[in-house]
């Protein structure tokens, strides 16, 4: 398959494909199919995906909404998201990159998944769960409260006296 006819065929660029959120409203795609060429030879890409765009790109879509889920309790996913180009927040195109991958690898038998793409997934999947909780931080737009604060997961309150008897 011609991989610069396959970006171009139908969806140029991918990046002016917006998709609903129902949590945030809309978002721009973020992440190309070029983007997964970085990590994965071409080749190997769309015989993965039975040389089918749509197959590759559904991987984005499932990746990139994945992403949005972990972030948008704390970040602001529609900033995030509505970057192109070189403005567009290097970490999360990366994460977005190894979850689609990972995903695209589903349709393989087990045995023939690099251990490098399922080590990637389950890093990637720690660090949006750390994100998500607040427990780690990352350089990234957060979500602004009433008061104009970042949102955060910060407690008030305390644990009930122990009682020694």
């Amino acid at each position: 398959i011609n991989v610069a006819l396959a970006r171009t065929e139908g969806k140029p660029g991918r990046g002016d494909i917006t998709k609903p959120n129902p949590d945030k409203g809309n978002y721009m795609a973020l992440l190309e199919i070029a983007d997964l060429e970085q990590s994965e030879r071409a080749y190997r890409l769309y015989q993965i995906a039975d040389n089918d765009n749509e197959k590759i790109l559904q991987a984005i879509d499932d990746a990139e909404a994945i992403v949005v889920d972990e972030l948008s309790g704390l970040y602001d996913t529609d900033v995030i998201f509505a970057a192109t180009g070189e403005a567009r927040a290097k970490q999360v195109v990366r994460w977005c990159r190894i979850i689609a991958i990972y995903y695209l690898y589903e349709r393989v038998e087990d045995s023939r998944v690099p251990e490098r793409v399922v080590k990637n997934y389950n890093d990637v999947m720690k660090k949006l769960e750390l994100l998500s909780k607040g427990k780690v931080s990352a350089n990234l737009p957060r979500l602004l409260d009433a008061d104009n604060d970042p949102v955060t997961t910060f407690k008030y309150g305390h644990e009930p006296r122990r009682k020694y008897t």
